[in-house]
């Protein structure tokens, strides 16, 4: 890639929801910088100590400058990590796990 290219980062709810508070929603502005074809972005989870099921959200790309988005849209998973009995031992632990896709802009 011979130029910087920004794409903009926002996710929607699916099972884990802003409103239960399970996730925080960020959207923002994504920059690449020349020569750079990938990257990891966080989403702030916040844990808590229900016992419940994994929970996924969207994350979605859009209004790319500078390139074309291949795929636009992926899930994200917080994964469950409170046993039971004793209380839980806080949040989930994970975003992106594997299930689903994550998506990706094609640079060029």
């Amino acid at each position: 890639m011979s130029h910087v290219v920004t794409v903009n980062f926002a996710t929607a709810d699916g099972t884990a929801a802003t409103s239960n508070n399970n996730h925080v929603a960020a959207p923002r502005i994504v920059t690449f910088a020349v020569g750079q074809t990938s990257q990891t972005d966080n989403v702030t989870e916040n844990g808590d100590k229900v016992q419940e099921s994994d929970e996924a959200f969207s994350v979605l790309l859009s209004s790319p400058s500078g390139s074309n988005i291949a795929d636009g849209s992926g899930i994200g998973t917080i994964l469950d990590d409170d046993s039971g009995g004793d209380g839980g031992q806080g949040g989930g632990n994970g975003v992106g796990n594997g299930n689903g896709h994550m998506p990706c802009i094609s640079v060029g």
